[in-house]
């Protein structure tokens, strides 16, 4: 039994690569998700609405851009059921890329059936989800160039970047919205930028030019 066993069950939609399809569905089927319906096309996708399922759960295989860029396509605005994205392995520009159309859940495949039936939960329920090697994957890479940034400037920057707002920051970050406020104040002067957007724009572009290894 998991630590996660006794959450409510969330009914799932699949839309998955096809080289992930058996290992996404192996996933869900060790989590308290229902898996009412698998979608083969984007236009199905799309037409997906709350009655259909709670959460979209997409495999994405981000050495296809092919695959990315559909997956782009299903920001909120394109497709009423939240998304949750499950990578093959992690890219910086990639996942900002998705964080910014709005998609608000991301984990990597190999992160198992316990972290998936949590964000499967935080998904439902309109939480931005970034898993916690993502997080680590974000913060351990080098960046090319001349500032130093800690963990927790890395992690907010990728907040900014998402388009996530000073208060969701602070509460994803377990600190003082004004704590968010002096920091990103201190980046703005750091970065050589003048306001929110330079500074999403700023990370997001080096998370492209300078991806991991």
């Amino acid at each position: 039994m998991t630590p996660f066993s006794a959450l409510p069950p969330v009914r799932v939609a699949l839309f998955t690569a096809a080289d992930l399809h058996d290992a996404v569905v192996a996933l869900l089927q060790r989590s308290p998700a229902v898996l009412t319906q698998q979608v083969t096309t984007l236009a199905a996708a799309q037409a997906l609405t709350p009655a259909d399922a709670d959460v979209l759960v997409v495999g994405c295989s981000v050495d296809l851009i092919a695959d990315f860029i559909t997956i782009l396509r299903l920001s909120p605005d394109q497709v009423a059921v939240p998304v949750l994205v499950i990578y093959a392995e992690g890219h910086r520009g990639r996942l900002v890329a998705a964080c910014q159309a709005g998609i608000r859940g991301h984990m990597l495949l190999h992160e198992g059936h316990d972290y998936l039936a949590l964000a499967l939960q935080g998904v439902r329920h309109g939480a931005l989800v970034v898993s916690p090697q993502l997080w680590r994957h974000f913060s351990t890479q080098h960046l090319d160039c001349s500032i130093d940034l800690t963990e927790r400037d890395r992690q907010l920057l990728t907040l900014v970047a998402a388009g996530e707002t000073n208060h969701d920051i602070a509460a994803a970050l377990h600190c003082s919205v004004r704590g968010v406020e002096e920091r990103l104040s201190g980046l703005y002067q750091r970065c050589g930028v003048t306001n929110r957007a330079e500074l999403a724009a700023w990370w997001a572009q080096r998370m492209i030019d300078f991806p991991p290894d």
